[in-house]
Formats: structure tokens, sequence, C-alpha cells
């Protein structure tokens, strides 16, 4: 899954546009058609089925995002996520300016304090953005992991 590509042979190098075309068409006709085509079902998220971890990678593959839906417990708990991130290849978290004592950055409506004067933490509608886009190169942002508590709507 990390492959390392030669510079040349790239999708991404930008004198290689046929190589480009090449990959962004294979990318649209496997793209998933609807989001339903995105959720895995997950019975214990700190030990994933050989299935359930195939099924992630899968979608990660295909459309750089999955959505896991776990069946059962206290989707309240920081560990899950950490668990299913160790699972899939996730060494080390970010300790941003924002991030709780353990490094995980809870997202919630912050009235005080540092968060305050960020989107995230407010009521405001939130759209695209690149975060870590503007990192250190030893700082670079791989991977992101998005843990909702709630039903999937």
């Amino acid at each position: 899954m990390s492959a390392q590509l030669n510079h040349q042979e790239s999708p991404f190098n930008t004198t290689n546009i046929e190589q480009y075309q090449v990959w962004k068409n294979e990318k649209l006709h496997n793209y998933p058609a609807g989001v339903e085509e995105l959720i895995v079902p997950i019975n214990d998220p700190f030990k994933l089925s050989e299935e359930e971890l195939y099924q992630l990678k899968n979608r990660l593959l295909k459309a750089n995002m999955v959505i896991y839906a776990l069946s059962s417990g206290d989707f309240s708990l920081k560990s899950i996520p950490e668990a299913i991130g160790k699972q899939l290849g996730i060494k080390q978290l970010d300790k941003n300016e924002c991030a709780d004592n353990d490094s995980f950055t809870s997202i919630q409506v912050m009235q005080q304090g540092l968060h305050n004067i960020y989107i995230p933490y407010s009521n405001k509608p939130l759209n695209w953005h690149t975060d870590g886009y503007y990192n250190k190169p030893d700082e670079q942002i791989y991977s992101m992991l998005l843990h909702c508590q709630g039903e999937i709507i």
C-alpha cells in the first residue's frame, strides 16, 4: 500500500500527463457511486477481522476515505479511533495547539480559551480546508481519522 514510485512514473509528475490521465480515469471509473458504498460495519474496533481490515483499506484506496460503523459499545472512548488507526498503520498523533493532553483533538463548541477563535470549535459552518497543509516537511500530516459519536444518516 505504500510502494514508492519513481518520480518520472508518478501520475502526479506534472510532465507526465498521459500517466495522470490513466490514473484519473481509473480512479473515476472505480469511485463509489454513493456514500453507502463507503460504510464498513465494525464488530470489535480493538480487534478488526481480516475482512473488516480489507474492506477499510479497499475504501481508502478507492475514495481516500472510509466510514466505519460500530455495532455497539461506548462510542465516546478515545481508545476506539486509536485502536482502529493503529490497525490501519497510523503511527503517531499530531500534538497540535488545540489537542487534548492525550494528543487527541476533541472538536466541540468551546466558549473560551484558544479554541474559541477557530471555526471547528464554534457553531459556524465548517467549509473545505487543508489541515496541515502549511506544516514543515518533517511535520506533514499523511492521514486523518475523524471519530464521530452519533448515528449515520
